[in-house]
């Protein structure tokens, strides 16, 4: 028969507070029943509808602590483990940048897709072999980004062991391995486009395009919603694979049955008392508009 789990302080404190949202939310829901029904009966319609609010509960536990579970930092993902892996997801994101993009310009052809979808299929431009074994430069390099990518992190994560804790949090590390990524990936795209935005025209030399058209062209492939996605999947990626095991925070090993501590024994000594007091605080969401865009996002009451 498998053993029952024993629960920890962790587990006690987030069933407590998860207890107490959920009978909030149980009480808002029976809330909205009720105004309803209100709302059906001609003589209660202008009565006010009951609604509980829990502002502040205080919760009083006697528990044993029985046993210390130590903490212990995340394992990181080596660099060159994660560049490459990060390289092969930016690779396969630069081939759908392009595939995606063909299939806009099909599905809605005009000049701004169909610009769009050039530039894609440059940037996803495979080498080409030239006489004399010499190679016809190509657009996205596979090894040159991971390469990069690799000297980036190793120089954001020396600063981080030098600005903080050995090893840092792995939320940090995700963030940072994230960041330093799509940031990665963004300037290549920016460099391979400057490059090829002249080709794109059937120029051969940068000068046969002024400099503000091909800003503008580069920004306008930056700002694609597909080229702007597919940074989020190298971002993703990158956060994903940079820790192989997460922190683990100190926590203890706790009873709280009312049995097993009757018959515990040792006296008041031996029984831990917390106490908690949690204050409510309700959220809500508010919708916001900004030159024409709406966003919603939740809010203290």
């Amino acid at each position: 028969m498998d053993e029952k789990p024993k629960p920890k302080f962790s587990d006690v404190v987030g069933g407590l507070v998860s207890g107490v949202a959920q009978a909030r939310s149980i009480a808002d829901v029976e809330a909205l029943r009720m105004a309803h029904r209100y709302r059906q009966i001609e003589l209660l319609k202008g009565m006010p509808v009951p609604r509980l609010r829990l502002r502040r509960v205080s919760i009083s536990i006697p528990m044993l602590i029985s046993e210390v579970v130590p903490g212990q930092p995340c394992t990181q993902t080596t660099i060159e483990e994660l560049a490459a892996k990060v390289g092969d997801v930016a690779a396969s994101v630069v081939d759908w940048i392009a595939t995606e993009a063909a299939q806009d310009a099909k599905d809605k052809p005009s000049e701004e897709t169909k610009s769009l979808s050039e530039m894609a299929k440059l940037v996803n431009k495979k080498r080409e072999s030239k006489e004399k074994g010499k190679e016809k430069e190509g657009g996205f390099n596979k090894d040159i980004f991971v390469a990069s990518l690799t000297k980036r992190l190793g120089y954001r994560y020396q600063r981080l062991n030098i600005a903080g804790a050995t090893p840092p949090p792995d939320t940090l590390i995700r963030d940072t391995a994230g960041e330093v990524a799509r940031d990665l990936l963004k300037d290549a795209l920016m460099y391979v486009v400057r490059k090829k935005v002249p080709e794109m025209h059937g120029k051969k030399k940068p000068e046969g395009v002024s400099e503000s058209e091909i800003e503008r062209q580069i920004n306008s492939f930056l700002d694609y919603p597909i080229v702007q996605l597919a940074l989020e999947k190298v971002r993703n990626e990158a956060e994903s694979a940079a820790v192989k095991e997460s922190t683990i925070s100190p926590d203890f090993y706790v009873s709280v049955d009312t049995e097993t501590i009757k018959n515990a024994g040792g006296g008041p000594n031996a029984v831990t008392r917390f106490n908690m007091v949690l204050l409510e605080e309700g959220l809500e969401w508010v919708t916001e508009t900004h030159d024409g865009d709406e966003t919603t996002k939740l809010m203290q009451e």
